[in-house]
């Protein structure tokens, strides 16, 4: 079950330099097919977080810090639930599938998950 999970949802490490909103070569385009979702990890550190949808099941990913990446799950899937877990908290989101998303700590050192903004 592990190998048709890895083949489910797959990452592709797509390097971040900047967060800027001009990052256009970076990140995917606004709206992309249903079944991905793009993250990308704002953070000075390693985010560790769970990913699972109507159609896949929990996958563990890692995201290094200033990197992004795409996630992809069943072709149907129009949402995803992502779980992140630090040394004190654990967060749970819905995130709408076709969609970038980023990473940042609040002030109490809490991991948000924010829908990047459109150009």
């Amino acid at each position: 079950m592990i190998i048709i999970a890895s083949l489910w949802l797959t990452m592709l490490l797509i390097p971040s330099t900047s967060f800027s909103h001009d990052e256009s070569t970076d990140i995917p385009p606004i709206h992309a097919e249903t079944g991905h979702v793009y993250i990308a990890n704002r953070t000075n550190e390693e985010i560790i977080f769970y990913l699972e949808s109507a159609n896949t099941i929990r996958t563990k990913h890692r995201l290094p810090p200033g990197f992004g990446a795409t996630f992809s799950g069943a072709a149907a899937d129009a949402w995803f639930n992502i779980h992140i877990y630090t040394a004190n908290t654990h967060v749970n989101y819905g995130l709408d599938a076709g969609n970038r998303y980023y990473i940042k700590q609040n002030p109490a050192g809490i991991p948000n998950v924010y829908k990047m903004p459109g150009r």
